[in-house]
């Protein structure tokens, strides 16, 4: 089973698709922003240009499977400022893109449970308000604990 889901451009809606390649064009434009961005990405208000050039970078790490780069990018995301009203912010996340996209990875986690008894404990990394751990609570079997962080 493949649980990277966003790996083509056309995996994510139409609005970040335009911001990622406007990023990647800058990106080409001004190298010298790019190494900036790339070694404090949500550290800095870096402007629009330099957010478009963040999205350019988040996408080119994705599509190499960076996971390093991606692992400090959000490290460094959940440890600064940025994120501290990020969950009334995007209060609609659940709706219009875990139940739209990756609600369909419950029924992949419960056939995993299911054939695989060493599968036990679903752990939610990032959990937030919760709403995924609940979802998952309530349309998977075969799990016998979840625990979020």
């Amino acid at each position: 089973m493949d649980f990277n889901i966003k790996r083509r451009l056309t995996d994510f809606p139409l609005s970040r698709q335009l911001r990622i390649l406007i990023g990647t064009l800058l990106m080409r434009v001004h190298p010298e922003k790019v190494r900036q961005v790339d070694a404090a990405p949500h550290s800095e208000d870096w402007g629009a240009a330099g957010k478009l050039i963040r999205n350019g970078l988040y996408y080119r790490a994705l599509r190499s499977r960076d996971f390093d780069t991606l692992g400090r990018y959000l490290a460094e995301y959940w440890s600064a400022d940025a994120n501290c009203d990020f969950h009334e912010l995007f209060a609609e996340r659940f709706d219009n893109h875990f139940l739209l996209r990756d609600a369909r990875l419950a029924g992949e986690v419960e056939k995993i449970a299911r054939s695989t008894p060493c599968y036990q404990l679903l752990c939610e990394i990032g959990c937030g308000n919760g709403l995924v751990l609940d979802y998952y609570q309530q349309h998977i079997r075969g799990v016998r604990a979840l625990h979020g962080a």
